[in-house]
């Protein structure tokens, strides 16, 4: 939760059987691909879990990381 990183090159898989692409997830990395777009680390995913869990708002949840980062961050609750 220190940093964003840009310019990931993001991988897919193919079914063999309708050649249809689908999302990469590979957990090893400690990495959710949410859209092909946008990559999160699982210490992000489980901040913004234990945040709404607290019935927190997201976009106050967005204010504290962009907080944290320095940074802001591309979302459209604001």
């Amino acid at each position: 939760m220190n940093d964003v990183i840009e310019g990931v090159e993001n991988f897919f898989k193919r079914c063999e059987n309708c050649h249809m692409c689908y999302r990469y997830q590979e957990h090893d990395c400690n990495i959710h691909n949410f859209n092909d777009t946008f990559l999160t680390g699982f210490d992000v995913c489980r901040f913004l879990q234990q945040r709404l869990q607290e019935h927190l708002p997201i976009g106050s949840i967005v204010k504290v990381l962009e907080s944290q980062l320095g940074e802001q961050l591309n979302s459209q609750c604001h």
